[in-house]
């Protein structure tokens, strides 16, 4: 998989995670609501070739009401060995802010919606490789992700960044 598609995949996996995260936060007492679980998964590090199975924790904060403008904050932090028996450190952290109403998390908003509204988040993900003498085999990655919609649905603008490198 190339480069930018990959990059794609994993911005479109971290809006879906955070929509998702919201179907969640109660809407009656809690202004903010905090989550910890376990994960575990395995990612090809492309700067070395090396794939590496992660496990660790993810921590997700949802704070405001999902019925008006909203925020989140999550982490992963995780170790790893590759497959080649070199030890990593994951750390991705990621926050956002969304007008979009709980259960309507697509485009158009809802009909009742007086403003248009619109979704931004900022992430970053670092793969370090420990012990190695060479910081190129350490990889970065950013994302900045920012839409914004109409009251009918129109999309009004749509700002997509990446920038992945091996330090």
């Amino acid at each position: 998989m190339c480069l930018q598609t990959r990059l794609r995949v994993w911005s479109c996996a971290l809006a879906i995670a955070v929509f998702s995260a919201f179907a969640g936060v109660p809407s009656a007492q809690a202004q903010a609501e905090s989550t910890r679980e376990d994960f575990a998964f395995s990612i090809v590090n492309p700067c070395t070739d090396e794939t590496i199975l992660f496990e660790g924790t993810v921590h997700n904060v949802a704070r405001g009401e999902p019925t008006e403008p909203h925020g989140f904050n999550f982490s992963l932090v995780g170790t790893g060995v590759s497959d080649t028996g070199a030890h990593y450190v994951f750390i991705s952290v990621a926050n956002g802010q969304t007008t979009f109403p709980e259960g309507e998390p697509g485009f158009p908003p809802p009909p009742d919606r007086a403003a248009g509204d619109a979704f931004t988040s900022v992430g970053r993900l670092l793969v370090i490789r420990q012990g190695s003498a060479s910081p190129a085999d350490d990889q970065s990655f950013f994302a900045l992700d920012h839409i914004t919609a109409t009251p009918d649905g129109e999309i009004t603008a749509i700002k997509i960044t990446f920038d992945e490198h091996c330090q």
